[in-house]
């Protein structure tokens, strides 16, 4: 009972997760429950590239494994795993990157 409980609430905190771009940055929201809503992110000045792993079973579902990397600091990195169309994203974060002249 107590690990169906814990499963549902995994699989409602996955249901929320958003990783979103705009004008400052890529942010990623996540939480369901009130003490543990919040975003966190990393502004387009601070963004040296973007990169995601793959392999067999990410290829069928098209979740990745992405990694955003910071261009001073690795502790402050965004590593998050199982987005959906994460190959894409990560193209659209590097154009913007790239057009913004960041690097």
């Amino acid at each position: 009972m107590l690990w169906s409980a814990f499963f549902i609430v995994r699989l409602l905190e996955r249901l929320v997760f958003k990783v979103y771009l705009d004008d400052q940055g890529v942010w990623v929201y996540s939480g369901i429950f009130p003490w543990n809503k919040g975003s966190y992110g990393i502004n387009w000045r601070d963004i040296s590239g973007a990169s995601y792993r793959t392999g067999f079973l990410s290829w069928v579902l098209k979740s990745y494994t992405i990694r955003v990397e910071h261009r001073y600091t690795k502790s402050s990195e965004l590593l998050l795993s199982n987005i959906r169309y994460g190959d894409q994203l990560v193209q659209n974060i590097n154009q913007i990157v790239n057009e913004k002249g960041l690097y």
